[in-house]
């Protein structure tokens, strides 16, 4: 007889989610086949993400693209506005190329985090902070899930170098921190570009690493003044609560599936009329 438990714990569902995350993906790095490592990185756990973020999200891994041609290094976890993303798919799962102007946030995954793994990982987001969604008036901006296309005021003008709504959200998760917090932030600012920044730095075990300005924790350091830096309950449970916000507040461009699948040639072409002027008469 099974047991019915009378009430649920939001909560510990949340952080159990965290943790079944980081197992997964440390399971999928130890098999040798490509194929058992993308359906590794497939299982319950990215299902269950996928059903607690807002409807019309997707997640995958693969690689981020513009439409200038710049490539992202492979991804572990991407997460995309669902219904407009354009996939290029190869036979790989794991191999997806996504558009960058409808992708939101961007994750690693490790176990243990050294300091070769959080090199490695901000590296990767400089790639995906250099990518350039295609601009074609700064005054306009979209908020993602929607097509629908504002024309700002002169403060709301779209950069994504100046404006951390505008960027892709990055963040690392990781089961422990075996670099020192203060060398983490010593390598992160070896990098003088802050636009560069990733978001978040979560260690399961209770460590959240990311950014202050004098009043309130802020998503990123673009915003702030200070690196904040805690033991915290519920790691994940924060690093979530940052995703729903990006999702809710944070912007991209026109929606213009065109520019990745029509080449800008010229072409030389007759014109022959619709109509003749005499067959009006």
């Amino acid at each position: 007889m099974i047991r019915m438990r009378k009430s649920f714990d939001t909560f510990e569902y949340v952080d159990d989610l965290g943790k079944d995350l980081v197992r997964d993906f440390e399971k999928a790095g130890k098999t040798t086949h490509p194929h058992s490592v993308g359906e590794g990185r497939e299982k319950s756990a990215i299902n269950k993400l996928k059903d607690i973020l807002p409807s019309g999200i997707g997640i995958g891994s693969g690689f981020v693209i513009d439409s200038f041609g710049n490539v992202s290094s492979q991804c572990d976890i991407i997460i995309y506005e669902k219904d407009l993303c354009l996939k290029f798919n190869s036979e790989d799962e794991k191999n997806c190329y996504y558009n960058c102007e409808s992708v939101i946030a961007v994750g690693e995954v490790k176990s243990d985090l050294n300091k070769n793994d959080l090199e490695d990982s901000i590296n990767k987001f400089k790639k995906i902070r250099n990518l350039k969604r295609r601009l074609e008036n700064n005054r306009n901006f979209r908020n993602y899930l929607s097509k629908l296309t504002a024309y700002g005021a002169e403060i709301e003008i779209y950069d994504q170098n100046l404006n951390s709504l505008d960027q892709i959200f990055t963040f690392l998760l990781c089961n422990s921190l075996v670099v020192n917090y203060r060398k983490i932030i010593e390598i992160i600012k070896e990098n003088k570009n802050i636009y560069e920044y990733p978001n978040a730095i979560v260690s399961i075990e209770g460590v959240y690493i990311g950014y202050s300005n004098q009043t309130y924790n802020v998503i990123s350091a673009l915003d702030g003044d200070s690196f904040t830096y805690g033991q915290v309950t519920s790691p994940f449970s924060l690093l979530l609560d940052k995703l729903f916000f990006i999702i809710e507040h944070g912007r991209s461009v026109r929606y213009n599936p065109g520019i990745y699948i029509l080449k800008p040639e010229r072409y030389s072409v007759g014109k022959i009329p619709i109509k003749n002027i005499s067959d009006e008469n």
